[in-house]
């Protein structure tokens, strides 16, 4: 009983939660920039594009670029940066 009363309780914030345009926004990028920290986390293992044939340098610094990249977008929703490894 106590769970089911949990999950309700989790499903009535839910529901609040998205109550407004501007809550839904912010959920929005809440869900974007996790996607942009998934990114940031593994795009070394992911098939972007061949990492085999970058050096470590640029590795690097196609490292720094895409974390400076991540941020600017972060800053355009508020947040002070985005989440790196």
């Amino acid at each position: 009983m106590a769970d089911d009363e949990g999950h309700e309780a989790l499903l009535a914030k839910a529901r609040e939660d998205h109550r407004t345009p501007t809550s839904q926004k912010r959920r929005a990028q809440d869900i974007l920039l996790h996607g942009i920290a998934v990114a940031l986390g593994y795009w070394t293992e992911q098939n972007y594009f061949d990492v085999a044939v970058l050096t470590e340098k640029q590795q690097d610094e196609f490292s720094r670029i895409l974390q400076q990249q991540a941020d600017r977008v972060a800053r355009l929703f508020g947040y002070e940066n985005a989440w790196s490894a």
